[in-house]
C-alpha cells in the first residue's frame, strides 16, 4: 500500500490524465478506502467523466492491481452522466443492508418551504425506488460477472500479499447503469444514498428550485469523517511522537432544525460507529477515524 501513491503519480501523465496533487491525493484515498472496505463508492466529481476518460481510471486501476491486489476488485460506473469509482461486492452488500428494516437512513424531504423528516408513508415509498434501483444495479453487476467476496473473508490484510501481481491481463470496461427515469429518485438523492450517507435529502422533481431555496433556509450542520493513514502521512514527526495527517474520507449536512443535538444523535453514532468497524478491519491501513460537525448558513448548494 505504501507505493500505492507514487505508483499513482507515475501513471497518471502516461494515461494523459492531469489531476492536481491534492486531487491525485483524493484518488489514492478513495482507491485505499474502497479497496479496505470502509466506503463501497465514490464519485469521480474530480475528473471529466467522458467515456474516454472513464476507461482510462479503468486501465489505471488494472495497473494500480500490480501495486496492491485488492484494487483488482475496483470497477468504474457510469449513471444519470455521472462517473463512480465503487467496489462492486460492498456496494452490494450497502445497498442490501441500507434499505432494511429498521432504518438507517434520515431522509429530509425539501418539498416545502421548511425541510422536514420524510413521514412513515414516504419513508416506505422511496426506499421501494431505491430497491427497484437495487435491482438494476445487481443484474448489470451478476451480467458483467463482478467479482463478489464477504467482508469478512476480504478483510485481512497483509502487507507481504500488497505486491502481488493482478491475474487480470486487460482492463474493465466501463459498467453502464443508464438512467434511473421512471423511479420518481432525482440524482442528489441517488447520490446520497449511494456514496454511503446517513441523511438522504429527496425532492419531487417539480420543486427543483424550491429545495434549494428550502436547504439554505436556515443554519445546517457540516458532518466531517476524518481518517488517517500511514500511507499517506507527509507531516513532519515531532520529537518522539508520530503524527499523521488527517483527510476528509466523506462529508455531508442536514438542516439544524432536524438534528438539533449535533452528532449525539442516535443515527450519527450508529454511522460512526459502522464507519469505525470497518476501520479497524483495516488497522493495517488506517491509524484513525472521527467525525467533526460544525454549524454554518448555506449560501447556496448544489442539487
Amino acid at each position: 500500500m505504501r507505493e500505492l501513491l507514487p505508483k499513482l503519480q507515475q501513471l497518471l501523465p502516461q494515461l494523459k490524465i492531469r489531476l492536481r496533487a491534492s486531487v491525485r491525493r483524493r484518488l489514492a484515498l478513495d482507491v485505499m478506502a474502497l479497496s479496505t472496505g470502509v466506503r463501497a463508492a465514490v464519485m469521480l466529481d474530480y475528473i471529466s467523466c467522458t467515456p474516454q476518460m472513464l476507461q482510462q481510471v479503468c486501465q489505471l486501476l488494472l495497473y494500480l492491481s500490480q501495486v496492491w491486489n485488492e484494487v483488482g476488485a475496483l470497477r468504474v460506473l457510469h449513471m444519470e452522466e455521472c462517473g463512480y469509482l465503487i467496489h462492486p461486492s460492498y456496494m452490494l452488500e450497502y445497498m442490501d443492508r441500507s434499505l432494511q428494516s429498521p432504518p438507517q437512513l434520515l431522509f429530509v424531504v425539501l418539498d416545502d418551504d421548511i425541510p422536514r423528516k420524510a413521514s412513515q408513508v414516504e419513508h416506505e415509498a422511496i426506499v421501494q425506488s431505491l430497491l427497484e434501483i437495487q435491482q438494476k444495479l445487481s443484474s448489470l453487476f451478476l451480467a458483467q460477472n463482478v467479482s463478489s467476496c464477504s467482508l469478512d473473508d476480504s478483510q485481512e490484510f497483509k502487507r507481504e500479499n500488497l505486491s502481488a501481481e493482478a491475474p487480470v491481463e486487460t482492463a474493465p470496461s466501463v459498467l453502464e447503469a443508464g438512467i434511473t427515469n421512471g423511479s420518481g429518485i432525482l440524482l442528489p438523492t441517488l447520490n446520497g444514498w449511494l456514496l454511503g450517507y446517513p441523511v438522504v435529502y429527496y425532492f419531487k422533481e417539480e420543486n427543483t428550485s424550491k429545495a434549494g431555496r428550502c436547504v439554505t433556509s436556515g443554519p445546517v450542520q457540516l458532518h466531517q469523517v476524518l481518517i488517517s493513514s500511514t500511507f499517506l502521512n507527509s507531516s513532519p514527526q515531532k520529537a518522539g511522537e508520530l503524527t499523521y495527517d488527517e483527510d476528509e474520507l466523506l462529508s455531508f449536512t442536514i438542516p439544524n432544525s432536524i438534528s438539533p443535538l449535533n452528532f449525539s444523535e442516535d443515527w450519527s453514532q450508529l454511522f460512526l460507529q459502522r464507519v469505525a468497524i470497518s476501520v479497524q478491519r483495516a488497522s493495517n491501513v488506517w491509524t484513525s477515524v472521527r467525525m467533526e460537525v460544525t454549524t454554518r448558513k448555506m449560501e447556496s448548494m448544489v442539487l
